[in-house]
């Protein structure tokens, strides 16, 4: 049997229907040349979003193949809530082996690591990724989630990659991994879960209206997981008063 936990959760931030906000910049600074984009930053006030650090990339050719970041190894526009502050038109990055935001310094070449404590969220690609802090959640990792859907209930995957080692005749070979976790929010509680089955427990109130759902709209979980669960959820909140 699936086990699966729970722990109390307060869910302050999952009222994410909030506007992204305060639009620092309607204008693609991300094309704008070197100069000109920093005068824009500084007089949009996005100046204040690279007082990071310096990211550091991995050697080239470090794994066999693949890369560290979220959907690609290329800067792709964004949104991010930064000391309060929401911020668009970024070209952002994910690295999800350090779990670190990255943002393209203005000289246009250089990474710039954002300090975690101050990211509260980041869009990213169609996705909108909270941060969840240790002493919050208790049983699950800090960092950053991606919030798959929210609702009634609410859906949230930990997106991690890992480095597998292996020696060879020509040295040291590095693969990378997917490791994912999920977890649901229901009732002012998060239960993690990792197959059908156990999602299906943390909802048993609804267990068979659910697995009904599933067979007739012929939906595949193993082939794919993700939009499998948001599917599910979808249907519960509509059934459930």
């Amino acid at each position: 049997m699936t086990k699966y936990s729970c722990c109390s959760f307060l869910l302050f931030f999952f009222v994410f229907l909030k506007s992204f906000g305060q639009d620092t910049s309607k204008v693609n600074t991300a094309s704008l040349p070197g100069a000109q984009y920093e005068q824009q930053l500084l007089a949009s006030g996005q100046s204040r979003l690279y007082n990071g650090f310096e990211y550091l990339d991995y050697p080239y050719n470090y794994f066999k193949e693949g890369h560290q970041f979220f959907g690609n190894n290329t800067w792709n526009l964004g949104t991010v809530t930064y000391e309060g502050i929401t911020y668009n038109n970024v070209n952002l990055m994910y690295d999800l082996i350090k779990d670190e935001v990255v943002v393209q310094h203005f000289d246009k070449v250089s990474k710039i690591n954002l300090i975690k404590s101050k990211v509260q969220d980041f869009s990213l690609l169609g996705h909108t990724f909270v941060k969840l802090k240790e002493e919050e959640f208790r049983d699950a990792y800090p960092g950053f989630y991606d919030l798959l859907y929210n609702d009634k209930i609410a859906v949230l995957a930990k997106k991690n990659k890992k480095i597998a080692e292996s020696t060879s005749s020509s040295g040291v070979v590095r693969g990378l991994y997917v490791f994912n976790k999920y977890y649901v929010q229901k009732g002012g509680q998060i239960y993690s879960f990792n197959s059908k089955s156990s999602l299906l427990k943390i909802l048993k109130d609804k267990n068979q209206e659910i697995k009904n759902y599933i067979k007739n709209k012929n939906l595949k979980y193993k082939k794919d997981p993700e939009t499998v669960m948001i599917a599910i959820a979808v249907y519960y909140d509509e059934i459930t008063k």
